[in-house]
Order: C-alpha cells, then sequence, then structure tokens
C-alpha cells in the first residue's frame, strides 16, 4: 500500500506539472481500463494505448520480479513464527497476482489519461504537437500518426520503466 500510495503520488506530480487538464482523463480511463480489465471489452482508443505498449512502460512489468517482490513484501516473509511462504502456494500466488492487478491498475488510469488527453490535443490542433513537456520534440515530430505521438508523449511524461537502460537499472 505505501509503495502503490507513493507511486501515485510521483505519477500525479508529473501529470499536475506536466499538464493538469490530463487529470480530467481520469474518470473514462478508470471506466475504459476497469471495463478492458474485467469484461474483457476494449475501446478503440484503449487498444491502440496497449497496441502501442500501454502496460509495457509500468513499474510492474519492468521491475517486479520475484526477487523484488520478495524485497517489498518480506516484512510479511516472517510474522509471529508463521512463515507465509509454508502457506498454500495457490493463496500465495493468489495475493501477489491481486497486488499486481491493482497496481496496473492504479498506474494505467493516469498513462492512459495522458494518451488520452495528448490524442484530443494533437487532434483539436490539426495534427500538430503544441506543448512536448517532457519528451524531445525531434522524436515526437519524427512519428507518423497522432496515437505515436500521443503514446510517446504520454510515456515520456510519467516515466518509461521499459526504457531504463542496465546502468540506470543498477543504480536504482
Amino acid at each position: 500500500v505505501k509503495f502503490g500510495i507513493r507511486n501515485m503520488i510521483g505519477d500525479l506530480d508529473a501529470v499536475i506539472a506536466g499538464n493538469p487538464k490530463i487529470v480530467a482523463y481520469s474518470k473514462r480511463a478508470t471506466q475504459e481500463i476497469y471495463q478492458a480489465m474485467r469484461h474483457k471489452k476494449y475501446s478503440p482508443e484503449f487498444m491502440e494505448w496497449v497496441e502501442r505498449g500501454g502496460y509495457t512502460s509500468m513499474i510492474f512489468a519492468n521491475e517486479m520480479d520475484s526477487e523484488m517482490q520478495e524485497k517489498l513484501f518480506s516484512h510479511l516473509m516472517e510474522k509471529d513464527g508463521v512463515n507465509i511462504l509454508k502457506l498454500p502456494a495457490k493463496a500465495l500466488e493468489k495475493y501477489f497476482g491481486a497486488v499486481e492487478t491493482a497496481h496496473n491498475f492504479r498506474e494505467a488510469i493516469l498513462r492512459y489519461s495522458a494518451y488520452l488527453y495528448y490524442k484530443d490535443a494533437i487532434a483539436k490542433n490539426a495534427g500538430a504537437v503544441k506543448d512536448y513537456v517532457a519528451s524531445n520534440r525531434y522524436i515526437v515530430r519524427g512519428l507518423n500518426s497522432a496515437e505515436d505521438k500521443a503514446y510517446q508523449l504520454s510515456k515520456d511524461l510519467l516515466g518509461a520503466y521499459d526504457e531504463v537502460g542496465n546502468m540506470g537499472q543498477t543504480l536504482r
């Protein structure tokens, strides 16, 4: 919970600094992500985001391997003489699956909201980007579609965990 709150505040901070209007898209993003996760119903915009790598740039997809989960949840390993690892494997698997799902849902909301915002902003500006915020303008200008530009802008704003190099991973 502490990790999730800290990560959420960091993401919200980036969004507010980049463009607070992105927050207005969070209700729609929440509804569409819920429909996708729970009912396997995908809106066209959600599919665009996913196909461009929507979930792959998030933290759990890149940094929450079993070693990191062990570090994060080590406080649960030995409590009152009970080793959580001795619980049935299915229960432990369900717990980690639920934690991962909750974090992915939470993180995807602002990332997808930013994608929706930038896609609308680009459409309202005749296909041009007005504000590059955290992106390299030359990279964004080199992209062909409004969807690719919106995805790159949103990914750069909230940090792309899938683009951290070996040195960055080692330092982190």
